[in-house]
C-alpha cells in the first residue's frame, strides 16, 4: 500500500486502525456485517496453579505498558488491549465469543469439514 502497487478500501476492525487513520472500516464503507481482526492471547496450561495464572497476567500487563512493546506493536500495525481488558477472565470470555460467532458463520455457510 505504501509503496502504491495495492489499494485498501477499508479495515475489517471496528475501529479504524491508528497506523492508517484514513482507511475507514467495513461498517463506514458499507458493510456493517463485516467484522474480522486477529488476535493473539496467552494462554497456560489447564490446571496451572491460580497464582501463577496471576503472576503471568501481570507480567504481561507489565509489558503492555513498555514503549518499546507499544512501538513493536503499532510497527506492526498491532493495537494491545487496554489494561483493564489484559485478564484472564476477560480473555476466556472473549474466546468463548469468538467461538460462538465463528460456529455460527460456518453452520450457515454450510461448511463441513473434510
Amino acid at each position: 500500500m505504501q509503496a502504491g502497487k495495492l489499494k485498501a478500501y477499508a479495515v475489517t476492525t471496528k475501529t479504524r486502525l491508528k497506523t492508517l487513520p484514513d482507511l475507514p472500516t467495513t461498517a463506514e464503507a458499507g458493510s456493517p456485517n463485516i467484522e474480522v481482526s486477529t488476535w493473539y492471547g496467552l494462554y497456560a496450561p489447564r490446571g496451572t496453579p491460580r497464582p501463577a495464572v496471576e503472576k503471568l497476567a501481570a507480567a504481561l500487563q507489565a509489558a503492555l505498558r513498555e514503549q518499546s512493546v507499544i512501538s513493536r506493536f503499532a510497527e506492526l500495525s498491532m493495537e494491545p488491549v487496554r489494561q483493564d481488558q489484559a485478564t484472564p477472565a476477560v480473555l476466556d470470555a472473549f474466546l468463548k465469543a469468538e467461538v460462538e460467532k465463528w460456529a455460527a458463520i460456518i453452520k450457515a455457510a454450510g461448511v463441513q469439514p473434510e
